[in-house]
């Protein structure tokens, strides 16, 4: 039931019980007073009643919204952060292994131009000791080489040796006097 149809059977059962106990001609206003201030009663009530319960109602679903905003901002806002420190953080990452990779290659290739032409330029010296004792051309081109004695025999029963630098190769053969003498510059 309803509480309109809870009310008005309220009001009637009071009607009916007040109409038999009055005495005399003022039955009808007796009765009428008494459910005049019945009805108020329990209007008053069942407003104060229903007023309370929209008022919990309304805070419960105000309540809810609110959280429930503040807990899709809350996501909105961590994602964001979250992408945009990821990007931030790839973009520098990538930026500055960029560079390093750039210096390094740079680096390299200078020093690999600067190796060349050293070597270059020693294989011309080199070049310019054929018939000369080695021992010169050591002392012209530096002792960072390789030596490998006896690799074969001349013609004319004399040893054979090389001596290997970065970048090229100097054959030499054992003079009768015991002095390595640069045959090939290769």
């Amino acid at each position: 039931m309803t509480r309109i149809k809870k009310v008005g059977i309220i009001l009637l059962a009071t009607a009916m019980l007040c109409g038999v106990t009055a005495c005399g001609d003022d039955k009808s206003e007796t009765t009428t007073e008494a459910a005049t201030a019945i009805a108020e009663d329990t209007t008053e009530a069942t407003t104060e009643k229903a007023e309370e319960k929209t008022e919990a109602t309304t805070e419960k679903k105000t309540e809810a919204t609110t959280e429930k905003k503040t807990e899709e901002k809350s996501e909105e806002t961590t994602e964001a952060t979250t992408e945009a420190t990821t990007k931030a953080t790839t973009e520098a990452t990538t930026e500055a292994t960029t560079e390093a990779t750039e210096a390094t290659t740079e680096a390299a290739t200078e020093a690999a131009t600067e190796a060349a032409s050293s070597n270059s330029n020693l294989m011309s010296v080199a070049q310019g000791y054929v018939g000369q004792p080695f021992s010169s051309l050591a002392a012209a081109c530096g002792s960072d080489y390789t030596w490998s004695e006896n690799i074969g025999c001349l013609d004319d029963g004399g040893d054979l040796a090389t001596a290997s630098y970065n970048g090229f190769t100097v054959q030499c053969s054992r003079s009768p006097g015991g002095d390595w003498i640069v045959q090939y510059v290769f």
